[in-house]
């Protein structure tokens, strides 16, 4: 927004599609959500450019991704007709 350079930090193609994007406490990782078709699964990616890093599988309906600040839960729904609220915690490394 400052009129810095635009970097690409991960680019899924199709049939895969981003769920959820969210910032790490930090800002040192994107966490998001990469869905192919019912399966979903857990990705990180460094703010400074590298590989994406696939964390775990998630319910096919996950959504709304949420970081905790202290950086060590997330917490996500998983079915729009039922409410259910789970956290995945250690995802980040020590």
């Amino acid at each position: 927004l400052d009129g810095g350079a635009i970097r690409e930090l991960v680019r899924v193609k199709a049939p895969k599609t981003l769920v959820d994007v969210n910032w790490d406490p930090h800002s040192s990782f994107l966490i998001y959500v990469e869905r192919n078709g019912r399966a979903n699964e857990l990705w990180r990616v460094p703010s400074a450019g590298g590989p994406p890093q696939r964390i775990g599988s998630l319910p096919w309906l996950a959504a709304a991704l949420t970081v905790h600040p202290g950086g060590r839960q997330i917490g996500f729904t998983w079915n729009r007709r039922i409410t259910e609220l789970w956290i995945t915690e250690n995802y980040m490394p020590e």
